[in-house]
Formats: structure tokens, sequence, C-alpha cells
């Protein structure tokens, strides 16, 4: 993301293009156009070097889809826009080794029809790409593993959680699948969409918010904003006895309290929430806010809702400590991998059964 723009300006999560005649807007008051390509090489790099190749191209599959869909749409309504601006950042602590990418609209260009044509097309396009790579990396083999010690895991949404459910089995007591990088990286991509859903600022969601009612857009936006801090702040209080306990300052007692506040609130939503202060909390004016939205655009809007719905993460990626299963299956038959354990090594030796084939532990 970048700072706040000016007033004719809005940072979005997705990308569109300048309509028929219309200028691009420039960052920083000059055109680069290698910056973009260098961002993206950079960002294709650092993805890379954090989770491998397979993770990279996945990840970027779903940001890419999801800015060419802001793209596309803006041309054909005639916004101004910038190319996007994918964001590296370095892979370290297990980080995805970029934070998105953002682009430059002209909002005082856009009415309210526009803006909800622009707003959801990103999300819409991404989730296209996201949801079959999901379920491919549901299917593909991976690892089963012991859950022991330290662990994390991937939250669910009502969709990932419904396709988990339909496409895999249970692991066995005290094992689950490692997660494929293709999993991981279109995880990423469905819950990074939730969050740009929210109706808040100048995200995606907080546009449609905007289209659908300017008036009351800078209040649901603020709520917003404050709601996520405080789950946010819920789940820190809730690792933080884990890393304190890991490091010796704790007890194991403390740990099993706060389970509850881990599993139910990621501390990934105080930095988004942060970053979605940086971005600016009040939309920019945009061009005829009196004009009423379109039916077509209310669809859009409510299309957009749907989606957030559907995709949303409440808990992210949640810690938690767990004992060692007390004996290790011989096999198991699960249809692919199964929900969402991340970075554990295997205690013992098993054998599991994949879609195609079989695969030593």
């Amino acid at each position: 993301m970048r700072p706040a723009p000016s007033s004719s300006e809005v940072a979005s999560h997705a990308g569109p293009g300048p309509g028929p005649g219309a200028r691009e807007p420039e960052l920083g008051g000059r055109a680069r156009p290698w910056l973009p390509w260098a961002l993206f090489a950079a960002t294709a790099f650092t993805t890379t070097w954090a989770w491998g190749p397979a993770f990279a191209a996945t990840l970027l599959a779903i940001l890419g889809a999801h800015e060419m869909g802001h793209f596309w749409v803006a041309r054909r309504v005639g916004v101004p826009a910038t190319p996007p601006y994918f964001i590296p950042l370095p892979p370290v602590a297990g980080l995805p080794g970029t934070l998105g990418a953002v682009i430059g609209i002209g909002a005082d260009r856009a009415d309210r029809d526009a803006l909800a044509a622009v707003a959801v097309a990103g999300p819409v396009a991404g989730f296209v790409v996201a949801l079959p790579l999901f379920v491919l990396g549901l299917l593909l083999p991976s690892p089963l593993m012991e859950l022991s010690g330290d662990v994390m895991f991937f939250g669910r949404s009502l969709l990932t959680g419904a396709l988990e459910a339909a496409l895999t089995e249970p692991p066995p007591p005290g094992f689950d699948r490692a997660a494929h990088p293709v999993f991981f990286a279109a995880w990423v991509g469905l819950f990074v969409t939730g969050l740009n859903l929210l109706p808040m600022g100048q995200l995606d969601g907080g546009h449609l918010m905007y289209a659908w009612s300017p008036r009351h857009a800078q209040a649901v936006s603020r709520v917003c904003h404050g709601l996520l801090l405080g789950a946010g702040a819920l789940g820190l209080v809730g690792v933080l006895p884990l890393a304190l306990s890991g490091a010796g300052w704790g007890g194991a007692e403390l740990v099993e309290t706060t389970r509850p506040l881990r599993a139910l609130f990621s501390p990934v939503f105080v930095v988004w929430a942060l970053l979605a202060g940086m971005i600016g909390l009040r939309h920019p004016p945009i061009r005829a806010p009196e004009r009423p939205l379109s039916a077509r655009g209310r669809r859009r809007v409510v299309a957009g809702a749907l989606l957030l719905a559907l995709v949303f993460v409440p808990n992210g990626i949640w810690a938690d400590r767990r004992d060692p299963a007390p004996s290790p299956p011989e096999r198991s038959s699960l249809r692919g991998a199964t929900s969402d354990y991340l970075d554990a090594p295997p205690r013992r030796e098993t054998t599991a059964r994949h879609p195609w084939g079989t695969a030593p532990v």
C-alpha cells in the first residue's frame, strides 16, 4: 500500500487502467513505466524465496487477476488509473513475501456506478482464479504430519470450510496434512480478498460502501476499523502467552486459558487495520455523488457483500500448542490435503495414502 492519496486519487487493491482518452494519474508526479515491472519482478523473487515457485506462481496469478480485473473495467468506464504496483516484502518470519498490490484511480472522474463497477471487478476476478487453485491445493498430495508442540493453523471461511468438508476426509487424531504450497497461496489469496472487501476506507469494500451510500460510508468505515483493530488486539492477547511460554517466561495454564482468543481472533487484523488507516479511512470525493446508484450498481455492491460473507476468515492464521499423539496411524485414506496445518516437522515414521499414490512421511 502507499501513503494516503490526494483528494482526486484513490488507492485500491486491484488495478484499473485509463479509459479511452483519459490520462493515467502519475505517482510521485512523474511517469515511471519501468517501475510496475521492476516491482513485479521483485515480488516474484521474494515470494519464490519465501515459499517456492509453486506458491509464488499461484499467489501472483491471483493478485494479477485481481489487479487486471480493476484495470480493464476502469478502461471500459473511462476512469483514469495507474498500472498495478506490486509490493515485495522480505520473506522473514514465515511471511508470504508480498503485501499485495495497489493502484491509483482518478476518483473525481468516477460516478457511483463507475466506482462500484471498478471496485467489485478486482475481487471477483481474483476469486475466479483463486477458487480452482484452492481446490487443486486441497487435492494435491502432501505429507501427513503429527500435531506436536507449537503449530499454526489456517482458519476457515464459509466457502473453504465447505470445500474441505466435501473434498477431504478428517485426518487421524493428533495428525493433519501439511499445507501444499498451492493450497497455502490460494488460501492467502482468498483471505486477502475477504479483508479487502471490508467496508472500510479506500479498500475495495470501502469503495463499494461509498457507491452505495456516500452519506454513511465514513461512519461505517470508522466502525469497521474499530472492530477490526479490537479483534486484532484480542488476537495479540491470545498469542502473547504462547510466545512468552515458548521463551520460558509463562506457564501452561495461561496458554490454555487464552486458547479461545487465539482460535477466534487473528493478530493479522491489527496489521490490516493499521495499513488501512495509513491509506485513509475517508473516501475522496467522486463525480456527481448526488446521482442515484443504478439497479446494476446496487447488484454489484450486493455481489461484493455476498463474496465477503463467503470468503472472510474470522480467525485468519492462528497458533496453538498441541501434545504429541499417543500413537501414529499406519495409513490414512484421505482424498486430499485436509484442513490447515502449516509447519511442524513429523516426529514419527508413517505412511499416508494420497489421491495419486502412496508417499512416505
